[in-house]
């Protein structure tokens, strides 16, 4: 697969979805991912955020609307076509630990190649890839069952990196982690969004990493689409954007010593 060169990767069209006991989650979902972009998306919890990243990458069934990848509809892949394309890094709370080693994990990952038996050595050098762009190489012989939250996060995403995909599906990469293991994990991302040109799909809660970390926002509320495209046009609407989107008055847009663009909700007191 070129990687080289910007193209369409991503075209969700008029998607809906619904449950049938929990009613309707999104409404008329649209919006196109390029080849090499970071995206992160946001909004209030129940807005429809992991029901829209687990429908692109086909986790869960597609009732209604387009979803096309790479100029096909995503119906029409195998699941082995659609691996090649989409790696899927889930929160890191509520998983059950494996009894695998770190390094026989990120191997697995590697599935989708026909080729995964048949030539180690190629496997190898990649699982070793995954591990020092993850910064774990250290890690590879221990068992999953005995690592710390922030470790477990950092192998699940040397997992999707050994997957060698186009595109990153991450659910909350670093939800429940201290601020070090935090900060590893972005770094570990940006390393691999540089090395492969990645194009990343995030969700976030921290709306100062949304700004200064990612390339482009998408932003729900009550499960339709508020906001689409690049940071800096998304700037320009703050705070009254975030505002809208969260039901919570923010300050206006700082810098901080560093360039980066910094939002806090207004703090209120009591009389």
């Amino acid at each position: 697969m070129d990687r080289s060169s910007t193209r369409r990767l991503i075209t969700v069209r008029n998607f809906d979805f619904s449950y049938k006991k929990n009613g309707q989650i999104l409404y008329d979902i649209s919006f196109d991912v390029n080849s090499g972009e970071s995206w992160a998306i946001i909004g209030k919890n129940g807005s429809g955020k992991t029901t829209l990243l687990r429908s692109i990458g086909k986790f869960i069934r597609i009732p209604s609307g387009k979803i096309i990848l790479d100029g096909k509809d995503i119906n029409l892949y195998s699941n082995r076509e659609r691996a090649l394309y989409l790696s899927y890094v889930p929160q890191a709370s509520g998983r059950e630990n494996v009894y695998f080693t770190v390094k026989d994990y990120v191997l697995l990952s590697r599935y989708p190649y026909k080729r995964l038996f048949s030539n180690p050595d190629e496997n190898d050098i990649i699982v070793k890839d995954a591990l020092d762009l993850t910064d774990i190489s250290s890690l590879s012989s221990r068992f999953m069952n005995t690592l710390s939250g922030g470790e477990l996060q950092r192998v699940y995403i040397a997992g999707a990196v050994a997957q060698r995909s186009r595109i990153m599906l991450l659910d909350e990469p670093v939800s429940f982690l201290d601020p070090l293991h935090q900060e590893l994990i972005y770094k570990a991302l940006k390393r691999i969004h540089q090395s492969y040109q990645t194009t990343m799909i995030t969700i976030t809660h921290d709306i100062n990493a949304a700004l200064n970390r990612y390339s482009h926002i998408l932003a729900l509320k009550d499960g339709r689409v508020v906001f689409a495209g690049d940071v800096k046009r998304f700037l320009t609407c703050c705070p009254d954007i975030l505002s809208d989107i969260y039901s919570l008055t923010y300050d206006k847009v700082y810098m901080d010593a560093n360039g980066r663009n910094v939002l806090f909700p207004e703090i209120g007191y009591d009389e």
